[in-house]
């Protein structure tokens, strides 16, 4: 609760959504630069103090602004997305939940697989066909009838955070839960994966890479080998000066990415988020670099054997950043 208030004060909650909701408002590459800061310590952390509030949520209008908008920027509510199924993952257009309208509303059955935060959250983003080729967003509370809470399906990396199975039966919705229009869920869908991919994958991926090429800098500094430090050694220096030239290349990919998105540049294969796939790649490539070429030298006791599970996952690096923002790499 301690940091969740700091980070309230300091205008970091919510930092994506707007100000005239009560959020941070800021620019997409204001908040890469704070994602990638983020990045430097652990997932559960930061959706705990910085709030996970989805885009899709600004399409609220009227009585949802009051009802689920504000509260989840506030801090009072917490929202997840449900898109993924057991057979649609990436492809999203794949889903088979379905919602029916009916005089009263809508009635939704179907089910969920892999929804992050699921066991915190009070309300779920869920998409359903609301016809044949037809996909729609509803704003679904936990404790209506019908709606069952599976198991927590157990992850190699993100274990700070719960994933839920999640099960529709009959499920009676009012009018007022739909979010946005009828038939524009897979598009609000999309565009919260999207700046999933920009922020929460492609910034923090650098954040954690720049972290363990500071740990490895430190490393390179105090060992010592035939009476001088490894650090001295050339074969060392080139492989440092390799990663931090990717690390770069990976960061300034990401906040090209997110300046093109603040301009408005979204057009065929230069789109911010077909390039924001790029820093992910290099960033799971330079990790897998360093795991074979340098973190050998780490027994399994020391600090650094946690971070050879970011070839699962980029999220499982939980060691505190020593350093504030911005944080850039060091030459040797």
């Amino acid at each position: 609760m301690a940091i969740f208030e700091k980070s309230k004060a300091l205008g970091l909650y919510a930092l994506n959504i707007p100000e005239q909701f009560g959020g941070g408002g800021l620019s997409n590459l204001d908040r890469i630069i704070c994602e990638e800061q983020f990045g430097h310590t652990s997932d559960y952390l930061i959706r705990r103090a910085f709030g996970n509030v989805y885009e899709p949520l600004l399409e609220c209008k009227g009585a949802q602004v009051d009802r689920w908008l504000k509260p989840t920027v506030e801090g009072v509510r917490t929202c997840s997305i449900a898109i993924t199924e057991s057979g649609a993952g990436s492809d999203a257009a794949g889903i088979k939940t379905t919602a029916r309208k009916t005089e009263a509303g809508w009635v939704l059955n179907g089910s969920k697989c892999f929804i992050s935060d699921g066991l915190w959250s009070d309300f779920y983003l869920v998409s359903a066909k609301t016809g044949e080729k037809e996909i729609s967003m509803f704003m679904v509370d936990k404790g209506l009838p019908g709606f069952t809470i599976g198991k927590d399906q157990k992850m190699m990396g993100l274990r700070g955070t719960p994933h839920l199975e999640l099960y529709f039966d009959d499920v009676v919705l009012e009018p007022v839960c739909l979010l946005g229009e009828q038939g524009q869920g897979f598009k609000l869908a999309m565009g919260a994966l999207n700046v999933v991919r920009l922020a929460q994958v492609g910034a923090r991926a650098v954040g954690k890479a720049s972290h363990v090429l500071e740990l490895m800098l430190d490393y390179v500094n105090e060992r010592k080998q035939f009476g001088q430090k490894i650090g001295d050694f050339q074969m060392v220096q080139q492989q440092i000066a390799d990663s931090v030239i990717e690390v770069n290349a990976a960061r300034w990919m990401v906040y090209q990415a997110a300046w093109m998105l603040d301009q408005g540049l979204m057009r065929g294969n230069r789109s911010p988020w077909s390039r924001c796939l790029q820093p992910r790649c290099w960033a799971r490539w330079w990790t897998a670099r360093f795991n074979s070429s340098v973190a050998w030298v780490f027994a399994r006791n020391c600090r650094l054997s946690a971070i050879t599970a970011m070839r699962v996952s980029t999220a499982s690096l939980t060691a505190p950043a020593k350093s504030t923002a911005p944080s850039w790499p060091r030459w040797p």
